[in-house]
């Protein structure tokens, strides 16, 4: 009877530096799109006590470089934050069905009572479709050097792409973790260096050169 041999016994290992796994600090990377996947708000690492019925469908993407790697996730809706819409005039004669999650204090979700849902709003939906939209233009923009040449790429084509990103500090629920700021083409790159202690959201990709940046993938 044939004895059949392992083919691991004919391997031969190429010799290959073991890549990092630390999460990515504050800085400029150029990474590649390792994963991605469709999630919602209350599953996988999303999941947790809350105290609304409504789900947020959420992009999750799987960033890989040199140094580390940076998980990323974009959600599909934006919500108004309950102190905002108490200073909103539309909402002055309905406050009485509108409390403050207990939940989440750090994002403070204003919820309807009725529907004991989340209440949309439109202006920081947009603005998470921006942040979106300017990711995807990035990742779609590997082999230009121009601005006008860059468009967005599909979602669904997405991994395997290689874009520079900024990632900058912020405290969310007593905890330090990385916000990605900004992006750029993989030929672009960025202006200007880190900024340090950005709290604002991710702003449009830029372009001239990666002055500056690390590249770590």
């Amino acid at each position: 009877m044939e004895v059949k041999m392992n083919a691991f016994q004919n391997y031969v290992p190429t010799t290959r530096a073991p890549r990092s796994l630390d999460m990515l600090d504050a800085g400029q990377y150029l990474v590649k799109i390792e994963d991605m996947a469709f999630e919602d708000d209350r599953t996988g690492d999303n999941a947790g006590t809350k105290d609304w019925d409504d789900v947020n469908d959420v992009l999750y993407l799987y960033l890989v470089g040199e140094d580390g790697v940076h998980h990323l996730r974009y959600y599909l809706n934006g919500y108004w934050k309950y102190e905002d819409l108490l200073k909103d005039a539309s909402f002055a004669n309905e406050l009485r069905h509108y409390r403050k999650t207990a939940c989440d204090t750090a994002r403070g979700y204003a919820i309807d009572v009725r529907t004991n849902r989340r209440v949309l709003s439109k202006k920081n939906t947009d603005f998470a479709r921006q942040l979106l939209d300017e990711f995807c233009t990035a990742a779609g923009s590997m082999n230009e050097n121009r601005i006008e040449d860059m468009k967005a790429c599909a979602l669904q084509d997405l991994k395997g792409k290689v874009l520079w990103i900024e990632l900058t500090p912020e405290i969310l629920n007593g905890k330090r973790r990385m916000k990605l700021l900004r992006v750029a083409g993989n030929m672009i790159g960025f202006k200007s260096p880190a900024r340090a202690n950005v709290q604002s959201g991710l702003v449009m990709p830029e372009i001239i050169s990666s002055n500056g940046a690390k590249a770590a993938w």
